[in-house]
C-alpha cells in the first residue's frame, strides 16, 4: 500500500500516480474497480485533508460583551441622530 505523507496535493498526486503506475488490465470490471477505487481514495483524502483544517471556535465571554456594547451604541446613535433631525 502506498503512502500518502505529506500535503494535501502531494497525497492527490500519489494517488493518481499509483493509478497511473498501476498494471492494465483487458477486464473492464477490473478497470471500473482500479477507477472506482481511486476516486474512494482521492474522495477520502479530500474529507480526511478538509476535516482535519476545520476547528469549533466560539466567542468569548470579553468578545460577546463588546458585541454587545456594540450594538448599544449603535442603536443609540440611531436613536440620537433621530432626535436631532426631528428638532
Amino acid at each position: 500500500m502506498a503512502s500518502y505523507n505529506g500535503l494535501p496535493e502531494e497525497r492527490y498526486c500519489n494517488i493518481l500516480r499509483e493509478y497511473y503506475n498501476s498494471p492494465r488490465e483487458d477486464d473492464k470490471e477490473a478497470q471500473k474497480r482500479a477507477i472506482l477505487l481511486t476516486a474512494a481514495k482521492l474522495i477520502k483524502t479530500f474529507i480526511k485533508t478538509t476535516l482535519a483544517q476545520t476547528e469549533d471556535t466560539y466567542e468569548t465571554t470579553a468578545e460577546l460583551k463588546l458585541a454587545a456594547a456594540l450594538d448599544f451604541i449603535q442603536e443609540w446613535t440611531t436613536t440620537v441622530q433621530v432626535s436631532v433631525y426631528l428638532l
